[in-house]
């Protein structure tokens, strides 16, 4: 269901930035992905879309059903979601893409796409310093090679085996603008 909402999603802005039909495209694709999802779909003034939905289940890693609720936010006026740790701050001259929070009654992910001209080792070093004066240890890294470039991924967490929470970062060449890279951030935390 996430990748009919995803595709129709991408479709609504192809749509609405090359035609002059922009409220008639994005009530037909406000219809259709209201038709996908449990939530709403808002196409906000300030140029994001939001996008809510419930999710019955059950969880990656937990028995039982557990609801989950997910909002979503993209596009030109996007930003980092409300509640997000203020000593874990966006990218500085960084872009924010998109942003989501999503949630259950035991835990909460937050996550943000940015995009910046920086050099993916400082963009490392800058979240690696602000993520461990958080009180986060370093778990995990990791680099892969694509025919894009390196994207390199690092792991924390907070607690016993994360069990206070984990922060994953991920920074990639720009798939469009060469000249960009971008960077994706989840911070989960678990309610106690």
């Amino acid at each position: 269901m996430r990748s009919r909402i995803a595709l129709l999603l991408v479709a609504a802005f192809a749509v609405t930035s090359t035609t002059g039909c922009k409220r008639i495209a994005e009530k037909i694709i406000k219809d259709k992905i209201s038709e996908a999802s449990d939530g709403g779909v808002t196409f906000n003034n300030d140029g994001t879309v939001t996008v809510k939905g419930n999710e019955t289940g059950s969880s990656s890693g937990s028995s039982g059903s557990s609801g989950t609720t997910t909002t979503s936010n993209f596009g030109s006026g996007a930003k980092l979601p409300d509640g997000w740790p203020s000593d874990i701050p966006a990218y500085p001259g960084g872009k924010v893409k998109s942003a989501s929070t999503s949630g259950s009654d035991r835990s909460q992910t937050m996550s943000a796409q940015q995009e910046t001209g920086d050099a993916p080792d400082a963009i490392l070093k800058f979240y690696a310093d602000k993520i461990t004066a958080a009180g986060y240890k370093q778990s995990t890294t990791s680099e892969s090679k694509t025919d894009f470039g390196v994207t390199k991924s690092v792991s924390f967490q907070k607690g016993k085996y994360g069990a206070d929470g984990s922060v994953y970062l991920s920074v990639s060449p720009g798939f469009m603008d060469k000249s960009k890279n971008n960077i994706s951030l989840s911070i989960t935390s678990f309610k106690k």
